[in-house]
């Protein structure tokens, strides 16, 4: 497989494609971290540098969220995701609901240079995120990340009391 020798009018675009995908992966991370069951601040991610078509360029997945940014046949930047769902009104659906908003919101053509919509693809959905974390946990593709917990809003006011 080769690297990619992408044409120069895709390179704003994967690079603004890129930048949103940071940002929803920085808020993903943000999100999990106030979460107290350490089990659900487990992650796997792997990295593929260059990118080449067809292939995923980075990979996360932990038991509630799904995202992965790939480089499709045309060479154009692509964000799939997904969600563990639950039965209505389940202990993390707020969670999974901010997570799916996080990436419409920054790859809306409101708030990116480049018009980016069209990145977000939803031809195929992830929806047992705790699964595909169980099955690829012992994989040698991915690598292992705890993310830390940080003290939510009542802890915070707990410990400047304290």
């Amino acid at each position: 497989m080769k690297p990619l020798n992408t044409n120069l009018e895709l390179r704003p675009y994967n690079k603004a494609v890129q930048k949103a995908f940071n940002q929803i992966l920085n808020e993903a991370k943000a999100m999990l971290s106030k979460i107290e069951r350490r089990e659900l601040r487990c992650t796997l991610f792997r990295e593929i540098k260059p990118a080449i078509r067809n292939m995923p360029v980075y990979e996360f997945i932990n038991p509630l969220f799904y995202l992965k940014l790939s480089c499709e046949n045309d060479e154009r930047f692509a964000i799939h995701y997904g969600f563990e769902c639950g039965n209505a009104g389940h202990e993390f659906s707020n969670q999974t609901a901010l997570f799916t908003r996080a990436i419409y919101r920054f790859t809306a053509k409101e708030h990116t240079e480049i018009d980016i919509e069209d990145c977000v693809q939803t031809d195929w959905l992830i929806t047992e995120c705790s699964a595909l974390f169980e099955y690829k946990e012992d994989s040698a593709n991915y690598q292992f990340a705890l993310l830390k917990q940080e003290p939510g809003v009542k802890k915070r006011k707990a410990l400047k009391v304290a």
